[in-house]
């Protein structure tokens, strides 16, 4: 099996969490489950039974939503559903975009969290993936400083739902460096509410923690259900004064779900669980935790033979099972069998389970939770093959799911992989891309794509991207894909019918048209996604991509949102590269010109983070970087100096190529494209990375420089990133070359120390020379968002 598709199957099986049930006591935390602590300042706590003074005005989009207190099941609660007296406009959507708003509420000294409870009936289950528009309509918390500014540090947040009873929702939040207020927002602008729909609540509670909180002295859980797979161990930490305990309870497996369980014993590390029952196939674990008033005990895994459960998540299941093909695709074996296996955190229900292929019934066999589809006799046909079935869980969880497999040739050149540091790799070869976004035709290049990819070979640029929607389907797309490898631009393009098409078919067959294109080194698989696209959506089509094209990658592109509860993490796991939108760039307040950088960098790293919390393979990150004006919410275009010192950054902090997003040639605003000063302003950008080209496909050097020695204020910039940034590659063997950029918008003098120690640096760009001392510290000033690349001999 080549290692891609092997790869692309086994990420899907990490996609799990492990649930926690019947919680009491328990809290989530960066070591796993720990004793909570009690939140022991109230906040706020209303149970809707009449309007309160804690709330602002309810904010609806052109009164199309009613919002009133009435009970819901003989429960008090503030409903939310369509307003009845209005009719929409002819041809409009009917709107019920709604949002509720406390005001803002003071927070005690040494706050270290917040603890939310929110009680929320619905008769939309959609409504568990409430999302907003823009920055209104949704559920966040929001922190303030006492001067009312705004901290970017927001945590957003979705909520389960229930009908008839109302569902309980507990989470927390970490209270941000400065906060001093905090304003609790709860909304959605999907899913539109239908006629007879409604959501309401029936109770919140926020609370604080602070330092001083005590952690409570006992808490337990239960895990769901999972297959006995040899014996049990577990990693926990354990301070002194403190204990923790597993107890399992075991069934026998009666019509292919769990019997009747047993009592709750206590075992002990390492244990085989058949001594617990002769016939046990099924097991739940309980969790006994004490603390004492100051510490507290962590679960971080439980092992059960070759099954690991981790990655904790405090809720009800919602989750349907997950499909993972195990059985190799492409491949040239037309007799090779089908065959995937099934993951979920509770019992998968076989009893009424068919499956179709290229839409007709077939013959299947079942080994557990394994399913295998024979080849026919003579051989699977050559091509493209659909497999489809759905799915349930014992909790009524279910997929309809779609897996593709494709019979013919193996690939082997043109193959476009990944490094282990994400750097893109063309038959091995290292490839950084430098290019842009929504290149068109336009007045600028004469509406011809030929002088349009001449002006980017010229400008130093090797990547173009066309527009979401754009594949080989599409009016002009093999002139623009032609006129590209003339000029020897590598392109993405989309990987169905446009770039957010979920329909598995069409996704497969517009890979299977368009795979013979040489300079397509990735499909373009998501444009703005979590606004067009489930998760789960995502999965099937980037397992469906693989198993048809494993020698390419695939890339989305999206707003990051929240840093700390970002729109990417959701879909890590299903794009080998996620393109942020990084548009942070206005007006001219000092505000937001001082937000235009930092925003680089704090973006990157959230996406690192958010790679490593779902435990993703290697990703790569292009950025979109803003170089667009619309006259609306982006009011200006950045100058030069910015533009470059956003580049940098993104490169100092990590991605793996750089792309800059120009909105042209699409209305009257915009469709002269550029003017010749615009146009400069990238060139410029783009020939310097040209010149760099051979270091930047460079490995990031073992061992980075530390944190540079800021002499002069600002010592961080407005998003708390040292003012000063470095980035060190590791060199050909006679020269290191050192990034390094400011963020903020004053000169500062810095104290670099070089790792391994120099005996020259000097700037690549303008020739200045740092002299080292013997332990290998330059000093250097850099003006308002400087770059400076050094040369280390």
């Amino acid at each position: 099996m080549p290692k891609a598709i092997l790869l692309g199957a086994l990420l899907s099986l990490s996609a799990l969490a492990t649930l926690i049930n019947d919680a009491d006591g328990v809290r989530l935390s960066q070591d796993g489950v720990t004793v909570s602590q009690d939140d022991d300042v109230l906040l706020i706590a209303d149970d809707f039974a009449a309007p309160s003074d804690k709330w602002l005005p309810h904010k609806t989009f052109a009164d199309f939503t009613w919002i009133h207190h009435a009970p819901t099941s003989g429960v008090p609660s503030l409903r939310i559903e369509r307003n009845p007296n209005r009719v929409p406009p002819e041809n409009r959507l009917f709107d019920t975009a709604w949002q509720l708003m406390t005001t803002p509420i003071s927070l005690p000294a040494d706050t270290l969290r917040v603890c939310l409870t929110l009680n929320v009936f619905s008769n939309n289950r959609e409504m568990a993936n409430a999302a907003g528009h823009g920055s209104g309509y949704k559920n966040v918390v929001a922190w303030f400083t006492d001067k009312g500014q705004t901290l970017l540090r927001e945590d957003s947040f979705l909520f389960n739902v229930a009908e008839t009873f109302p569902a309980e929702n507990f989470m927390e939040f970490d209270a941000p460096k400065g906060a001093d207020t905090v304003q609790l927002f709860i909304g959605a602008d999907t899913p539109d509410l239908l006629p007879g729909q409604f959501v309401a609540f029936s109770g919140v509670k926020l609370g604080a923690i602070r330092k001083t909180s005590r952690f409570k002295h006992h808490a337990s859980f239960t895990t769901s259900p999972c297959r006995i797979d040899g014996s049990v161990t577990w990693k926990a930490s354990v301070p002194p004064g403190t204990s923790l305990s597993l107890q399992a309870s075991v069934a026998p497996e009666v019509n292919t779900v769990p019997g009747e369980w047993t009592e709750f014993t206590a075992i002990s590390q390492g244990q085989s669980l058949a001594e617990l029952a002769p016939d046990a196939k099924w097991v739940k674990f309980k969790v006994l935790m004490t603390a004492t008033d100051s510490i507290t005990p962590s679960l971080h895994a439980i092992q059960i033979g070759g099954r690991r459960l981790a990655s904790w998540k405090k809720d009800t299941d919602t989750l349907p099972p997950l499909a993972t093909r195990t059985s190799p695709s492409p491949t040239e074996d037309a007799k090779q069998p089908y065959i995937f296996n099934v993951l979920d955190d509770n019992p998968i229900q076989w009893n009424n389970f068919s499956i179709k292929l290229d839409g007709a019934e077939t013959p299947f066999t079942r080994q557990e939770d394994t399913v295998t589809v024979p080849a026919p006799e003579d051989g699977w046909q050559s091509g493209l093959h659909i497999v489809s079935f759905t799915l349930s869980d014992i909790l009524g969880n279910s997929v309809n799911e779609e897996q593709a497999f494709y019979i013919g040739k193996i690939r082997s050149d043109n193959i476009v992989s990944m490094r282990d540091d994400g750097m893109t790799l063309i038959d091995g070869k290292p490839f950084f891309p430098i290019g842009m976004a929504c290149a068109v035709k336009c007045d600028h290049n004469d509406n011809s794509y030929d002088k349009l990819f001449a002006m980017f070979e010229e400008a130093g640029m090797n990547f173009a991207r066309h527009y979401s929607g754009f594949t080989l389907r599409h009016k002009d797309a093999a002139e623009y894909i032609d006129a590209a490898e003339r000029h020897g631009i590598k392109l993405y393009i989309a990987g169905g019918l446009d770039a957010n098409d979920c329909n598995i078919k069409t996704v497969a067959e517009t890979i299977v048209l368009q795979m013979h294109l040489s300079n397509v080194i990735a499909w373009d698989t998501g444009d703005d996604t979590a606004n067009h696209i489930k998760p789960d959506q995502m999965r099937q089509r980037y397992n469906a991509i693989k198993a048809i094209d494993p020698y390419r990658l695939t890339t989305h592109e999206d707003q990051l949102g929240p840093f700390h509860n970002t729109r990417y993490r959701p879909y890590a796991l299903y794009s080998d590269i996620f393109s942020p939108e990084i548009y942070s760039v206005h007006d001219d307040t000092e505000q937001d010109k001082n937000q235009v950088v930092p925003s680089v960098i704090s973006t990157i790293k959230a996406i690192h983070q958010d790679v490593k919390t779902v435990d993703a393979p290697t990703r790569s990150c292009w950025p979109l970087i803003q170089y667009f004006h619309s006259g609306g919410e982006w009011r200006r275009l950045q100058n030069f100096e910015e533009l470059r010192c956003m580049t940098y950054q993104a490169i100092i902090h990590g991605v793996q190529g750089i792309i800059w997003y120009r909105y042209a040639g699409y209305n009257e605003y915009q469709k002269t494209g550029f003017t010749p000063e615009q146009w400069d302003v990238i060139v410029r950008t783009s020939k310097e990375l040209h010149k760099l080209y051979d270091v930047l496909c460079q490995r990031a050097a073992a061992l980075q420089p530390a944190e540079p020695e800021i002499l002069d204020e600002p010592q961080v910039d407005c998003l708390n990133n040292p003012s000063v940034s470095l980035l060190l590659k590791e060199g050909d063997g006679t020269s290191r070359f050192l990034f390094a950029a400011s963020s903020v918008r004053q000169p500062v003098k810095v104290r670099i120390t070089i790792p391994n120690g120099a005996a020259s640096v000097i700037d690549f760009f303008d020739g200045h020379e740092c002299t080292p001392d013997a332990n290998g510290v330059i000093e250097d000033t850099f003006q308002p968002l400087g770059v400076h690349v050094y040369v280390i001999k």
